[in-house]
């Protein structure tokens, strides 16, 4: 997720740049980033290099979002809540 925020090129493997989705594709040309994420490189950043390991434009898996938030809603939201 670091490189997701903080990247400005993708990585590439063999010579080829990777499809990786950066933040900074969606950001105005030339914007500088000013965020700082103390809390995040020490808590988190390990973590969830672990648990999301790449956000990339290429997918197999075609997302219906129609079909498929309604599903993982149930599965995330803790029961008997609703907000």
């Amino acid at each position: 997720m670091r490189g997701f925020l903080l990247k400005d090129k993708r990585s590439s493997r063999n010579g080829v740049e990777l499809s990786d989705i950066l933040a900074a594709d969606y950001l105005p040309s030339g914007f500088t980033r000013s965020w700082d994420l103390p809390t995040w490189e020490a808590e988190w950043q390990a973590e969830m290099d672990k648990q999301l390991a790449h956000i990339t434009f290429e997918r197999e898996k075609k997302w219906e979002h129609w079909k498929w938030v309604p599903r993982l809603e149930s599965e995330i939201r803790p029961r008997g809540r609703h907000s």
